[in-house]
Order: C-alpha cells, then structure tokens, then sequence
C-alpha cells in the first residue's frame, strides 16, 4: 500500500452472513478505529450524505483521526453544506476525467482519485483468494486514506493535526476540470509526493516530549510540564500509542510500536527541553 509505518486494520461492521450493513453499522467500525488509536478509517459504503456520518467524522477528528468516505455511484450531485471533518472522495478514470458512475458537487466532493479497472482482491465463489478489475468511488477512498496515512507516517503520529494533513492534500491536489475547486473533481486530483512534501516544508513537528495539553489530555500545547511526563509513563506502562515516539533505532516518526526507543527518546528529548 501507500506509505511506511503503517499498521493496517481490518475491522468487521456486521455479522450479516450475506454481508449486508446498514449506515450505523461502518460508522461504529470508524470509530471504534479511531478510539483505538488508528489515524485513518476510510469507508467505502453509501450515505456519505446522512447526518451520521457527518457526526461520526466530527468525533473522529476528535480522536486526532480522519474519516475518509467513498462519494456514491449513482451520478447524482451530492447536496448539503461541505463538512470539514469528513472528506468525501469522488472517481476519475484513466484519461483523468470523472467517472460517469462517480457522485459529485463541489460542496460536498473534496477529492478525487483513479478507480476503472482497478485490480483488486475478490470473494468469488465464496473463495477469498480471487482477483478482479473493479471500478468504483470504493476504489477510490482508499487511495485517499492511504495518501493520508503516508503523510501520518512520513511526520510521525501525532505531528501533524488532522486539518493539516486534509490541507496538505487538497491545495497540492492535480488540478482537473474547471480551475480551482470544481463541481467534479472537488480539489482535484490527489497528488501523494506533492502532499508530503508540502507537510514537511510547511509544518514543524512539536516536541515530542511535549504528548499532552495542561491537565494530562491530548493534544499537545506546546509546553513541557509535569502532565507531559505523567501521561508519558502511563502511555509506555499501558504500551498505548501516545507513547510511541520514535521509530526503531530512536529517530522520529513513530513506527506504531512501543518500545524501549521510544522511552529513551522520550527521556532525552524531556531532558533536553526539545530545542
């Protein structure tokens, strides 16, 4: 897939044996993702347009998470006011034109990515070990999340906010259709070098002693105190993600495990006051 570092989580919204869900059903998978201290819950399902989801990507975001969510293949334009707490991936094909099946409307659109003939694992005959060509916005999501877990990645959890990692690939998406943000391909295309390298030129990684705000809760404050160092230990004791510093070898990003790295780091990076 997209990026390094990255844990990859394959969460089960029914137990349906014909595999049917309803809106609730991905919702509650998205954040119980985001409650587990993933950074990214993409969703390839209908209802982009409901209220539940819009309330599921505002508490995902409130987890320092992103909800990403496929725009629907029913050609229709999609309606309602742009929410910045979900972002909604429409469909380009193989010239760079939207899909004819791909949803669209520049207020709800924010993204899009390639999906026709895209190759891809298929249940066929109920054997799990098939291959097809498939097309769809359920082709697309995830080439947007994964965009945003390589940037996650690429400046270490925690380094970067949400908000930023949604700027940093809308304003260097391909620009497609009608210059600007365009009823069909919202932002444009999703461009993954050009993102990650505006993150990195354009936000400075905190301290990374610096893991909670006054008080001991995320996110940082930019402050090194006593409820840094407190919710550090009780992070690395409970081996919670907060703790997970630096990489293997004790250089950041984080790698998405704790271990005796990121204590170390953490230590010295407290003791050094992170110039």
């Amino acid at each position: 897939g997209v990026g390094w570092y990255l844990g990859h989580r394959m969460t089960r919204g029914t137990d349906s044996s014909t595999g049917s869900a309803s809106p609730a059903n991905p919702t509650n998978a998205a954040r119980v993702a985001a409650d587990a201290g993933d950074r990214v819950a993409s969703v390839s399902y209908s209802g982009v347009d409901s209220a539940s989801v819009n309330t599921t990507g505002t508490y995902v975001r409130s987890r320092n998470a992103l909800l990403v969510w496929a725009a629907g293949n029913s050609n229709v334009v999609l309606s309602g006011n742009r929410n910045d707490d979900v972002i909604v991936v429409g469909a380009s094909d193989q010239h760079d034109a939207r899909a004819s099946f791909s949803n669209y409307g520049s207020t709800r659109v924010d993204l899009g990515a390639p999906v026709s003939t895209v190759y891809s694992t298929y249940i066929r005959n109920n054997a799990n070990n098939a291959y097809a060509y498939l097309s769809g916005t359920s082709m697309a999501c995830p080439h947007v999340a994964g965009v945003a877990a390589l940037l996650v990645s690429s400046i270490g959890p925690g380094n970067a906010t949400p908000a930023q990692i949604r700027q940093a690939m809308e304003v260097t998406a391909t620009d497609l259709g009608d210059p600007g943000r365009d009823d069909l391909f919202g932002h444009g295309l999703v461009n993954a070098a050009a993102a990650r390298t505006w993150l990195l030129t354009n936000v400075t990684p905190p301290c990374v002693a610096d893991v909670v705000s006054v008080g001991g809760q995320p996110p940082r404050d930019g402050a090194l105190t006593g409820d840094d160092f407190v919710a550090f230990i009780n992070a690395f004791a409970g081996a919670d993600t907060l703790a997970d510093v630096a990489a293997v070898g004790g250089g950041t990003p984080g790698d998405g495990t704790v271990t005796g790295d990121d204590f170390v780091a953490y230590i010295n990076a407290f003791a050094t006051g992170c110039p």
